[in-house]
């Protein structure tokens, strides 16, 4: 498998859930070219060079990469499998079910609008509010679908009230269907 993603990356959507343990690894189906992981809130699917011998499984993400930079080339057959210039490691695969993610993406949406964000700013944004009365960081988003470029407001509310604790935009924003 050939694929560049390191292993903070791998790791940034697993589930740290211990009653979980299939969702703590990357699903690998070399037939659909596709790396899956999935915390269930989040489900990202990486596009994957397959290799010819490579199986289905659920690797670890300690299999994958240090560095960005490190040449890596991934072997997953019965085991997984990263070989690099300092040589090689050989990780079990994650022995458990995975669930069905493909039943939870809907086939075609009504009213499909699409907002192309820079992922900088989510960042910038999620580092500069603070945490709600539930201490986690919530904000609700709001657009309109009259230009192809505008903004994004943003609210985040009170929990016991509709009174917001902060309001801001995300500008600009390319909105498309």
């Amino acid at each position: 498998m050939k694929i560049n993603i390191t292993k903070k990356q791998a790791s940034a959507v697993c589930s740290k859930d211990e009653f979980k343990p299939a969702l703590k690894g990357l699903l690998y189906e070399p037939k659909k070219s596709r790396l899956t992981v999935t915390n269930g809130h989040v489900l990202l699917s990486y596009n994957v060079t397959p290799d010819e011998n490579d199986s289905t499984g659920i690797l670890p993400s300690e299999l994958f990469k240090s560095k960005i930079s490190d040449n890596c080339t991934y072997e997953i057959n019965g085991s997984a499998k990263r070989v690099d210039q300092h040589g090689s490691a050989e990780y079990n695969l994650i022995d458990e079910r995975y669930p069905d993610y493909e039943s939870v993406i809907p086939a075609s949406i009504k009213n499909k609008h699409e907002v192309c964000l820079d992922l900088n700013l989510l960042k910038q944004l999620f580092d500069a509010v603070p945490k709600n009365d539930n201490n986690t960081k919530t904000i609700k988003l709001t657009f309109n679908t009259g230009d192809s470029n505008s903004v994004i407001k943003f609210k985040q509310f009170n929990v016991d009230s509709d009174e917001y604790n902060y309001e801001g935009v995300l500008m600009p924003v390319r909105l498309g269907s």
